[in-house]
């Protein structure tokens, strides 16, 4: 999950405490990051709209002050956008329906299980738009960003390891991402009118052609 201290989930990453520990799939610095690869594929880009759902990620706030910072330091406008249903997710990225605008997409499960809709208007506004996990870019979204999740799922069967011969969970450290993947779909980017530089096309791990 992202943010298990701020959601209240463990007491301490060294020391969760209690009985519970595990791994976190993304961190707040990575959205200065996001930020960045909206402006990179897309240099008209003179402001982003963060979307996020406050109910779902109640610890939204230390990713979008990341986001604000790095949008400031790019010089251009950040918008924190919330959103608590389908009906907002259009209205929301029908306001934004203008080519001198990107979209980011603060990670939480509400934003995972709307993906496909948000995925879709993102593409029909021409929308240059980044994602927190793979399944976004593989799904139609222009790009992503975030942990490799395979990774943690190996490190998370070393954990159960762990526990099964007795280490207490609340003993061993909350594991944050050490690994991450930049997903590019080129055929999105075609399909929005952006010319993706070779250079750029080279800086990711994985090229949907």
């Amino acid at each position: 999950m992202a943010e298990p201290l701020a959601s209240g989930f463990v007491s301490s990453l060294s020391r969760p405490g209690g009985n519970t520990t595990g791994f976190t799939n993304v961190e707040p610095s990575i959205a200065g990051k996001w930020v960045e690869l909206v402006k990179e594929i897309a240099p008209p880009v003179a402001r982003v709209g963060l979307i996020y759902n406050p109910k779902t990620a109640p610890y939204a706030g230390p990713f979008l002050e990341t986001a604000h910072k790095a949008a400031a330091r790019l010089g251009i406008q950040s918008v924190a956008v919330p959103i608590h249903d389908e009906a907002e997710i259009r209205t929301a990225l029908t306001a934004m329906a203008d080519k001198a605008t990107g979209l980011v997409s603060i990670t939480d499960s509400f934003i995972v299980e709307h993906r496909s809709t948000i995925i879709g208007l993102a593409g029909q506004r021409f929308l240059p738009a980044v994602y927190p996990f793979r399944l976004f870019a593989t799904e139609g979204g222009l790009m992503s960003y975030g942990a490799d999740i395979l990774e943690m799922y190996q490190g998370a069967a070393s954990y159960l390891d762990r526990i099964l011969k007795g280490e207490p969970p609340g003993d061993l450290p909350v594991q944050q991402p050490t690994k991450f993947e930049f997903v590019l779909n080129i055929r999105t980017a075609n399909a929005l009118g952006l010319t993706v530089p070779l250079l750029f096309q080279q800086l990711a791990d994985d090229v949907i052609d």
